[in-house]
Formats: C-alpha cells, structure tokens, sequence
C-alpha cells in the first residue's frame, strides 16, 4: 500500500514540491533544467476519499491537507478510486479505480505540478488512462459459507467486479505491480513510459492477492492472500527483466493447522518479514481435517521458508495478543505497530484498535500498550485498517475508511498527534502511501544499504 518503507530509516527522494505561503511560486524549474526541492514540504501521504471522489495529500510535518475531485479532471470518467500510489519524489500517482456494472477498471496516471498547501489545493493533470477490464468483469472469488459461529461470511470480502489492490515497485526494474484481488492477474506498468505490460497469471500463487510487496534489495516478493482460508504465503522470484517467477510458497504455520486472511507484508530485511492475519475460524473453504489458528502476528524467514507465530490472538482487550483482525503491521525502528479492525466477525466495525508491541528480538515481542478508542484515540474510531510511516520515523500514519478518520500517531509518544475527520456520511479515506522529499540525496543508494544483506 505505500511506497518507500525502511521501519524508521528515512526515505529521501530527489526532487520535491510544496508552498509556504498562500502565493504560488513560479518555475519549480531551476536553471540548470533540475527540479528544486521547495523549502516546505518534506513528506506527502497521498490517499483517496473512495465515495466522493477525492486525491487527498497530506503534509504530516505541516500538518496540512490538499485535496483534488478527480471527476473534475478532463477524462478521469466515474471509475471509484480505491488506492493511491505515489512516486517521483511526489510528481506523480497512480490511482486504482474500481470497476462497476457501468464502468471499467484500470489505473489512473496522475501529475502532481504543485501542492499549495495553505490553500489546500493542488495543480495536478490527469496523463492518461489505463484500462484493465471492461465494466462488469465478474469476480472469480469461491462460494463461502459460515460452518463455525466465530467465523461468519462477510459481503465486502467478495466484491461483485474487478478490483485492483497493493501496488508495490520494483524501483531498479521500472516497473509498478499491482494485483487483481478478485482474480489471480499480476498487473504491472511499466513506469518508464506508464504503459501496461503483459500481466501475468500463477493460479492459485497470485489468486485473491492484496499486492505482491518485495524486500529492498528486490530480489523476491511475498503476496499477501487477502481472502478466507489463503494461508499461505506465495512466493515470488524478481527475473532480471522485470517478470515475476513463482517460487514456492510458505505456510503461516502447517497445512493442517494455519492462521489465514494476510493485508499486507511488511519486510524488515532482505530475508526477514512480518505479516498478520485476520480470519478467526474454520469457513466451508477449510477441510474438515484443519484448524484456523485465528487472528495472529508472523515473523517469516524467506531464506529457509518458515514462518514462526509470535503474537498470539486474545480475547481481552487488555491482554498481549491481538485483539481484532491484525489487518496491517509496520515497523518503525524497535517497534512493530498492528492496525487492529474489527470487519470479519459478525458485526462490521464496531470498534477498532492500534497494538504496539517491542520487536528488538523479533522472535520473542513484548507487548507494550494498545491504542484505544474513547482513550487515546477518538470515541468513535472504528477499523484500523491500514498504516504508514512517516520518513523521519517519528509518526505513523492510520487510516480508517468506516469512521473517515486519517491519525498521526507519534511513535515514542504513541499518542494521537494530529486528527483529520472526513465526517461526511460519503467519506471513506483508503489506500494511502507516502513519499518522502529532500533534495540532493539518492534513493537507490540508500534502498540498497539501508538493510542488512542477509540473503
């Protein structure tokens, strides 16, 4: 879901944008014909406010919010937007759009000329468009229905049309993967000219995947299998021209007896990652011989194929588990942050939490305090559904769709330190990344060095 990710190193970008003051400034070109840093803007986390339309960006040092209505851009049509990906130092985003029974599926190339961001608005273009599907693509998701009362079936898992999610980058190859989740196509673009290339199909490896996320010295990739009973992690080899290789896959526990239901991957090294789970039971997809170990946090060595659970789930809100569906885990230096949502069990969104837990020793966390609504977070927060680093380290961005909420949480103090609250009943904030900007420093250097080459 987001674009450069260093659990707490900085992600610096040459070239960048931004505005001080309400005036807008002239030529962001400088003589030489290189673009200039712009003194103000040192990060921006661009998302999508899915039911109204919006290309949201967010400057977490100001503080401060742009927004553009995509329908107003000649071309854009009436595709919903579902994940912003943004890159170039923060040039340019890519926008997924879903399909629907009257429109297509496809992505959405967006140029960022300027953010003006005491006048919260932007200067942006769409470039083009890229179609995927025709409207009314059907979904390949199996039937599934509940067997076990701790585990219902939930409508929003099987979404009706084609749905692309968790676009991830392989920067050396030029190349922007996204997954199609209600199939099994890997989608890339080829971000050199923003033209799609050959997708490519693995069966039941690339099947319902929420992105395919790639460690830093992209090499290999772990898809995260974003529906009931996928409990396994597919793995994927990087080939030296840009194309995707299935190689194998790791269980998050045994065939017998796994956790299942994977948002997101998040690497800390070259060969080392977290991913959480979120399914709590047994569905009518599980053989009858199999159990779901429930809502838990992996720690997955990709050099040996093993995955170890360290976190287990609890039924206390207080206890050093996980609470709710562990939907999202980022790491931010010694600490691992888990987007606690409550969307899979028979009630949508009652609530919602954000864990923390000490990960100096990786195999063995320490609990350190969950974030809570009516406490450290607003009364009526519900779903954490997807987080993100700030470059510096110091925050960490969450996003919540069913309440309209995007927090700045500060990673020492792990309070909520800025609140913005789309509290339209049409509002969904969703599909966040972020790009940090600073001029003058090489990004490729510092992907390749910034993790041990422990292969």
């Amino acid at each position: 879901m987001k674009n450069y990710r260093f659990g707490g190193l900085a992600c610096i970008v040459l070239g960048a944008f931004g505005c001080g003051a309400a005036e807008r400034p002239g030529d962001p070109e400088a003589m030489d014909g290189v673009r200039q840093a712009l003194h103000d803007t040192t990060a921006v986390f661009a998302y999508v406010d899915m039911m109204s339309y919006e290309l949201k960006f967010y400057e977490p040092s100001l503080d401060m919010e742009a927004s553009v209505d995509l329908r107003t851009l000649p071309g854009y049509g009436s595709g919903v937007p579902l994940h912003a990906y943004i890159t170039e130092g923060g040039h340019k985003v890519y926008v997924g759009f879903n399909g629907d029974a009257s429109s297509p599926t496809g992505l959405a190339v967006i140029r960022v000329n300027d953010i003006f961001w005491h006048e919260h608005a932007a200067d942006v273009e769409l470039v083009k468009k890229l179609i995927l599907d025709d409207p009314a693509h059907p979904h390949e998701f199996p039937a599934v229905t509940q067997v076990d009362a701790r585990q219902p079936f939930q409508p929003w898992t099987a979404q009706p049309f084609t749905q692309l999610h968790g676009p991830a980058e392989l920067f050396s190859k030029h190349r922007l993967f996204w997954t199609v989740l209600t199939d099994d196509r890997v989608v890339t673009v080829n971000t050199s000219n923003d033209t799609l290339l050959p997708t490519q199909e693995f069966g039941d490896a690339s099947r319902a995947l929420h992105g395919i996320s790639f460690n830093a010295a992209e090499t290999r990739g772990l898809g995260a299998g974003y529906f009931y009973d996928r409990g396994y992690l597919p793995v994927f080899s990087v080939q030296a021209d840009g194309t995707l290789a299935s190689d194998g896959e790791i269980w998050l526990g045994t065939p017998k007896s796994h956790a299942a239901f994977v948002h997101n991957v998040e690497w800390q090294t070259n060969r080392y990652a977290f991913v959480g789970t979120m399914q709590f039971a047994r569905t009518s997809l599980t053989p009858s011989s199999t159990e779901i170990l429930g809502p838990s946090v992996w720690y997955v060595d990709t050099k040996v194929r093993i995955a170890k659970r360290i976190i287990k789930p609890t039924t206390d809100v207080n206890g050093a588990g996980i609470f709710r569906s562990a939907s999202w885990v980022e790491v931010v230096g010694d600490k691992l942050f888990v987007g606690e949502e409550d969307s899979l069990d028979d009630s949508f969104g009652d609530d919602g939490y954000v864990s923390v837990f000490d990960v100096k020793d990786p195999w063995r966390p320490r609990f350190i305090k969950r974030l809570k609504p009516g406490v450290e977070l607003p009364a009526d927060f519900a779903v954490g559904h997807a987080l993100a680093p700030t470059p510096d380290g110091k925050s960490v961005i969450l996003e919540s769709y069913p309440s309209g909420y995007v927090l700045r949480i500060g990673t020492e103090s792990l309070l909520v330190e800025h609140v913005i609250h789309h509290d339209t009943m049409h509002s969904m904030p969703h599909g966040g990344s972020i790009v940090g900007i600073e001029e003058g420093h090489d990004s490729a250097a510092l992907r390749t060095s910034a993790f041990g080459l422990d292969e």
